[in-house]
């Protein structure tokens, strides 16, 4: 039962997690994009900047994506103020994405101005780079029509002194998504369980088995001993008695037939006189 279990709740937590990581919505409706479009347009947005937004949910094809973002964060006079900016900011879009199964994937800050740079200008230099990933495109839209988002935007426009995000589609195989990771993790976790319940029930298996097996030897030993002689138990039995000499039958009397025949003869003799 303990094995079972091993393996049967991680797997229904990594299934519950796929479920929630994964965008099971589908891609934006017309009607979500035309919702969505309605509150951007009441926004102080250029036509250009909105036909690019309605762009970007009518392509949707329902999956995730990531976002790679080029930072450069105001200097000198202005980098505390704007570290301080930068920090209102992650107070709000933090929660935010990873409410939606979003997350950053890298966050880092340059070691050197860019290397290769063609047809644009005033991007040589950029100090930090970030990559996030979305779990759909309906989620950042979710996360840009928010009420707050205005006023938390503001504080990112007064920490950078220019900033591009492109997003893009993530390769097949994505190391940046978590059910790869996580699917990886609780793999390796339940086995080394697996194994360490697995071999500890083994072990105390075979205990009881060997001593079992000790006690039914014992018992054998046991019964293949003789017990210890009993003198009195071993004495032998005393030979039975005789039975008794039948009663021998009792002499007549001698002396009482003698005189009676003595007698008997001489009344016949008188009687011959008589005669």
């Amino acid at each position: 039962m303990r094995i079972l279990l091993i393996w049967v709740l991680p797997i229904a937590a990594f299934v519950g997690f796929c479920w929630w990581y994964t965008n099971t919505l589908g891609p934006l409706t017309p009607a979500e994009i035309a919702a969505y479009t309605e509150k951007f347009a009441q926004r102080d947005q250029t036509p250009a900047r909105l036909e690019q937004i309605k762009r970007f949910m009518e392509e949707d094809d329902g999956g995730e994506f990531l976002m790679i973002n080029l930072i450069e964060m105001r200097s000198g006079d202005a980098a505390a103020k704007a570290e301080e900016a930068m920090a209102k900011y992650r107070d709000f879009i933090l929660p935010e994405i990873l409410w939606r199964a979003s997350h950053p994937v890298l966050v880092g800050a340059t070691v050197s101005q860019a290397i290769d740079l063609q047809g644009l200008e005033g991007a040589e230099r950029w100090s930090q780079v970030a990559l996030v990933r979305y779990r759909s495109r309906r989620d950042l839209m979710e996360i840009g029509s928010h009420p707050d988002f205005v006023a938390s935007h503001a504080f990112k426009l007064e920490a950078m002194s220019k900033t591009i995000a492109v997003p893009f589609a993530p390769p097949f195989v994505n190391v940046a998504d978590m059910r790869v990771f996580l699917g990886l993790v609780f793999f390796f976790v339940m086995t080394v369980l697996h194994f360490f319940f697995g071999r500890s029930r083994g072990s105390a298996v075979a205990d009881e088995g060997d001593f079992s097996g000790a006690v039914a030897a014992a018992a054998r030993a046991r019964a293949s001993v003789s017990p210890p002689a009993d003198p009195v138990a071993e004495a032998p039995a005393p030979p039975p008695a005789p039975p008794a000499p039948a009663p021998e039958p009792s002499a007549p009397e001698t002396g009482s037939v003698l005189d009676e025949s003595s007698e008997e003869g001489k009344g016949e003799e008188e009687e011959k006189k008589d005669s």
